[in-house]
This record gives structure tokens, C-alpha cells and sequence, in this order.
């Protein structure tokens, strides 16, 4: 509450025999200690501490390092860089200061206006799968690794499929529908570690059969597989762990694969009608209630659609 025009008067008290005289201040003041002895380096830095230096606490969610650790005091209104390095297979993410977002810069400077908490945020690095049929008709998958922007080499599964696989991620496991060589059944495999070839489940057959390419598609909930029957109906299936039932849409048909898409608990299928190429969109529940209406997509194709959601 003092300002240059302000005097201040600072008044003493006799102790252990010492006297000193009154003070006279005519200024500013920010902060003021009066000490009768001299102070230890100790005492003058933890002083100073308290009086001018903020503290800055940097820690770290997930796996990797920082270039600055723990809790370090820095002058009011410096700037210190931080610098985010993730540990190998994962992502640096974003920072976290005080608890809220502030952007996924790195290295980030935090200017230092007051005590702050740092983190920085890392994530398990993500992976791409591609599978094909090979031109020998085998099964061929290889993994995308976005920590270092590379392909893997080519890993060959057992059995063989006479059309394109269906797959996807369902509680990080790499799951795959093929057409068997009778150009009908239907066989599931799944690899528990898709880096890991030798986990693969083995194939297991599934009822049911199809003229085209299966398609199957995920979420958090569960692992959908949508095809074509023989009477050019769709059909479909959800995986929870197990194999649900097959259910029909009740309407509409395709002279070709369908595309899927799950959406929570709504299964979005659009195919190419019987004539003219057209399109046709429905929804479904996982569990066949309801009752589906197709709506006409503007648009024509010559090729089998694709969804993704």
C-alpha cells in the first residue's frame, strides 16, 4: 500500500543490548527484511526464494523425459523451455500446465508469473495393419509404425483366401474374416499381439457363406462382419468375445460387397443397388431390432463402396 509519496517510517526495538536508530525510507518498496547479523549464503538464497523466485514442477504422464525434472525455483518473469523427448514405441502427446491444455508445441516455454506444474503428456505409439491376399492366393500382413514413419517387412499368415480380406482392431487385437478357397465359407482369425505373429488364434469357421469380399468393422463395444448371402441380401454379425447370430436386413439387396461402418450401438451399411450402380444407405442395430428404411444416396459407382467412421 506504499507509493513513492508515501514516507515510511520503520520503527526498532533494543535487543540483547544493540540499539539502532530509527529509519527513514522515501521511495518504493516492494519487500523488506532487517536482520541485526549477517546471514548465511543458505539463509539469503532461501530469502530470495521466497521473495522473488516462483517454482516450476515438471512431470510426465506415460513414457518418456524432459529435459527440465522435478521442481526447480526460476526468476518471477523468466522464461524456461521445456523440452518433451518420448521413451522408444511411444508419442509425445501434448502439455498439460496447471492441469489444463495448452498445445501440443515442443519444446514448449513457460513464461514465469507464477508457481506452475508441468506435464508433459506421452501415448503409446500407433499402428497401421495392412493385409492382403498375395498373388499366391496366401495371407500377407505388415505394420505401419508411426513412431518412425516406417513400414515393417511382409509377415505371412497360414491358409489362403480366394478374395480380399476384411479387418480390423477390436480390443487390440488384430482380427481378419477371409473367404475360404471354395469361394463361399467364411473363416475368423485373430493375432492377441498383432506385432506378434505367433500369436495368431488359427482359423476357425464360421457359418454362413458369401459371393464377395466380407467387410467387418469396429468400435470400443464390438467387431461387426456385414456380407452379401448368396441371395444378394445383406446380413450381419456382431463379436463380443464370441459370435453373435446372424441377422438379415429386413429389406434391399447388392450385386456386390456392402461397406460398413459402426457408429456406438448403429451400424451404418451402404451398397450398390441392383440397378444402375446406384447407392443405398440403411442403419441397423447390432442386435437386428428395428426396422431399417434405405435411403437413396445421390451419387453412382462402378466399384464396391467404402465407410469409415
Amino acid at each position: 500500500g506504499f507509493d513513492a509519496t508515501t514516507p515510511l517510517t520503520i520503527g526498532y526495538m533494543e535487543y540483547a543490548g544493540r540499539s539502532m536508530p530509527a529509519w527513514h525510507y522515501d521511495g518504493s518498496l516492494d519487500e523488506i527484511a532487517l536482520y541485526y547479523e549477517a546471514l548465511t549464503a543458505g539463509e539469503v538464497l532461501q530469502h530470495y526464494n521466497s521473495v522473488r523466485a516462483r517454482a516450476l514442477t515438471v512431470g510426465v504422464s506415460g513414457s518418456g523425459v524432459t529435459n527440465v525434472t522435478g521442481t526447480t525455483p526460476h526468476d518471477r518473469f523468466s522464461n524456461v523451455t521445456v523440452l518433451a523427448t518420448p521413451d522408444s514405441g511411444w508419442l509425445f502427446d501434448y502439455w498439460l500446465l496447471n492441469d489444463t491444455g495448452v498445445g501440443s508445441e515442443n519444446p514448449y516455454t513457460v513464461n514465469i508469473t507464477d508457481n506452475f506444474n508441468l506435464t508433459a503428456v506421452f501415448v503409446p505409439g500407433a499402428h497401421t495393419y495392412l493385409v492382403v491376399r498375395g498373388l499366391d492366393d496366401s495371407i500377407y500382413y505388415r505394420i505401419y509404425d508411426s513412431t518412425g514413419d516406417t513400414w515393417g517387412n511382409w509377415i505371412l499368415l497360414p491358409g489362403a483366401t480366394c478374395d480380399s480380406p476384411a479387418t480390423a482392431v477390436y480390443q487390440n487385437q488384430l482380427h481378419i474374416v477371409v473367404r475360404g478357397m471354395d469361394e463361399s465359407s467364411l473363416w475368423h482369425g485373430y493375432l492377441s499381439d498383432p506385432d506378434d505373429p505367433s500369436t495368431f488364434s488359427s482359423w476357425t469357421p464360421l457359418s454362413g457363406a458369401t459371393p464377395s469380399a466380407p467387410v467387418l468393422t469396429s468400435n470400443d463395444t464390438a467387431l461387426c462382419l456385414v456380407v452379401r448371402g448368396w441371395d444378394d441380401r445383406i446380413y450381419h454379425r456382431c463379436y463380443t468375445g464370441s459370435w453373435g447370430d446372424w441377422y438379415a436386413v429386413p429389406t434391399g439387396a447388392t450385386g456386390d460387397s456392402p461397406a460398413a461402418a459402426l457408429l456406438g450401438n448403429d451400424l451404418h451399411i451402404v451398397v450398390r443397388g441392383m440397378v444402375g450402380n446406384s447407392l443405398w444407405h440403411t442403419i441397423v442395430s447390432c442386435d437386428g431390432s428395428g426396422s431399417p428404411i434405405w435411403a437413396y444416396v445421390d451419387g453412382a459407382t462402378l466399384s464396391k463402396p467404402v465407410l469409415a467412421a
